[in-house]
């Protein structure tokens, strides 16, 4: 039986629907070009996926963008483009601006990652391991949110939720990583929630709106 396109909502985010939905590439992307009036619902998906995970339209493109591009092409611009117009309503600075501003003000002690895991799980599996093989020279730890954290902040404005560990781990370590990361989200401006406890996390109450960037 040929591939069928499933309703775009019972996915997330298009890596994630691609990955669990579709036997094959090819075969998504054939799927997509047999059915012009699937594109909309799909881009409309990929631009909510875009304030998640992306800032660059080229980001966009070098993962699944790429797909909608071959076949639609001027429809997936259009998107993005009325997606960075929405910014022109927002405030001088955003949430997100005082973020990215307490990582600039972390960095190189503290490492910032932005939304690179699906789960902790994934996540701390790879801090830990970049740690122990010394690819954080500079790091007395890391601060970290993963896509689940992200899509409840864009979804629903809840709070931000921020994991840490110290390099190497330990309960004291940790605690004084976060002390610091806490402090800098303060600083920037933002509303933070920790209960000290070095085995949970810094929650962040945020309007989620991340800045893309103009096509070049």
């Amino acid at each position: 039986m040929d591939y069928q396109l499933p309703d775009p909502l019972f996915f997330t985010t298009p890596s994630d629907y691609l990955a669990r939905a579709a036997p094959s590439y090819e075969e998504f992307l054939k799927a997509l070009t047999e059915r012009p009036d699937y594109f909309p619902d799909y881009l409309e998906e990929l631009a909510q996926a875009n304030d998640l995970d992306y800032s660059e339209y080229e980001d966009v493109s070098a993962e699944l963008l790429e797909v909608a591009a071959a076949v639609a092409p001027a429809m997936a611009e259009k998107i993005w483009d009325k997606e960075v117009l929405k910014q022109q309503t927002w405030p001088f600075e955003t949430d997100n601006d005082r973020l990215d501003a307490a990582y600039a003000q972390l960095a190189p002690t503290i490492v910032g990652h932005h939304d690179e895991w699906c789960c902790n799980s994934c996540a701390w599996v790879d801090y830990e391991t970049k740690a122990e093989k010394g690819m954080y020279p500079d790091a007395e730890g890391y601060v970290f949110y993963n896509e689940q954290s992200s899509e409840k902040a864009y979804d629903s404005h809840r709070g931000l939720l921020l994991y840490f560990n110290s390099i190497p781990s330990s309960e004291e370590g940790s605690k004084a990583v976060a002390r610091k990361v806490f402090d800098a989200l303060k600083d920037q401006g933002l509303k933070v929630e920790w209960s000290e406890d070095s085995e949970t996390y810094i929650e962040v109450p945020m309007i989620w709106q991340r800045r893309l960037t103009p096509r070049s």
